[in-house]
């Protein structure tokens, strides 16, 4: 495990979600209401959870190195 930026997060990594993982499905950019960047982490299985490009989640890489 480690503690990434939003940013750096890929589709087939784990995020840590609600004390369990969630696989990323795909991810995109939005803006929030003020204007600012953020990622859109779409998870499977799951609903989208929306974190700031700098904010640091917990992450499990995907070893197969999938995207």
């Amino acid at each position: 495990m480690a503690r990434v930026l939003g940013l750096t997060v890929r589709p087939g990594d784990m995020v840590g979600v609600r004390g369990g993982w969630a696989e990323v499905k795909a991810i995109r950019t939005d803006l929030d209401r003020l204007g600012k960047r953020e990622v859109v982490l779409v998870l499977k299985g799951s609903r989208s959870m929306r974190v700031g490009t700098t904010e640091q989640i917990d992450v499990l890489r995907n070893p197969r190195g999938r995207r």
